[in-house]
């Protein structure tokens, strides 16, 4: 027999499923104390009947808790939240055609405000592999520079 609730169901429907089993269990309990003083056949069949009643109803009723423990066990909830960053709203009339220009013109010059902070933050974050690129390709220039002078040269003294 279940004893108590797990905790993680204390809704109503719950603590209304524990208070029908407890008044099955005190039911259950006084039929047994009713078959101890029991004196004819009849009154012992009937309330062999109705104990048997009592348990299949405590028996279902603790099928269906240990369903919803297992259900409220294996649930996830996820909550994404995320910051507003401008507050907009919500107008009950339809806006004029020039209120919806300014308005796109608005949120034009605020998308081009955020692409270029965005672009700022790109480029500080991948300032290292800026860096590296920048050793590479200036060796690379160097080399070639290099490698030409020398050849320049060759080419001038052979001459």
């Amino acid at each position: 027999m279940v004893t108590g609730c797990s905790g993680l169901c204390s809704d109503c429907f719950c603590g209304a499923s524990w208070g029908r089993m407890h008044a099955a269990g005190h039911a259950a309990d006084r039929l047994l104390e009713f078959l101890g003083r029991a004196e004819t056949v009849e009154e012992i069949i009937a309330l062999e009947e109705r104990l048997s009643e009592v348990r299949y109803q405590l028996e279902s009723m603790e099928s269906q808790l240990r369903t919803m423990d297992n259900l409220i066990e294996y649930s996830t909830v996820k909550i994404n939240i995320s910051e507003v960053r401008e507050l907009t709203v919500v107008k009950e009339e339809e806006p004029t055609a020039w209120e919806r220009i300014a308005e796109g013109f608005l949120k034009s010059l605020s998308n081009i405000g955020n692409g270029i902070e965005e672009a700022g933050i790109w480029f500080l974050v991948n300032i290292p592999y800026l860096l590296i690129w920048a050793v590479i390709i200036g060796l690379g220039i160097w080399g070639w520079l290099r490698h030409r002078r020398a050849r320049l040269k060759e080419l001038s003294t052979n001459n």
